[in-house]
């Protein structure tokens, strides 16, 4: 074995670990220290692509009334993501095609689905241990 494939071998390992450490937040709800403030308070804000800029200018914690000392934008627009995929999955009929009149499941239930959420930051945690272990 080539020390290069060691390497990988040695990567996706750690990539693996990563994923079977995080796996369980799948099934987690919200937590309320700031998921409530930040996604479930901020829904609205959340699901319109058109404050895309604004998460540039605005407070990471503002839905929550405490905005100081946070710059967060990225955070903010994959909480965007997130949420833009859960408007659109609307009610569709045998055939696939949309039911007239029927809301998104976020428009639906109390707001929006935590599994997404989860599912972004498992990808973003495989990828910095990934990232971490190649600088290292």
């Amino acid at each position: 074995m080539t020390p290069r494939n060691r390497i990988l071998g040695m990567g996706i390992v750690v990539a693996l670990a990563a994923a079977v450490l995080y796996w369980p937040t799948l099934e987690f709800a919200f937590t309320r220290t700031d998921d409530v403030a930040l996604i479930t308070d901020n829904a609205r804000f959340l699901a319109a692509w058109d404050n895309a800029g604004e998460a540039f200018t605005r407070p990471f914690f503002q839905a929550s009334g405490n905005g100081e000392g946070y710059y967060r934008p990225l955070v903010t627009l994959t909480f965007m993501s997130d949420v833009q995929d859960q408007r659109l999955d609307r009610a569709r009929d045998g055939a696939g095609n949309l039911v007239r009149g029927e809301r998104s499941v976020f428009e639906r239930d109390a707001g929006p689905d935590p599994v997404p959420f989860h599912q972004t930051n498992l990808v973003l945690h495989v990828l910095a241990t990934v990232l971490v272990f190649w600088f290292l």
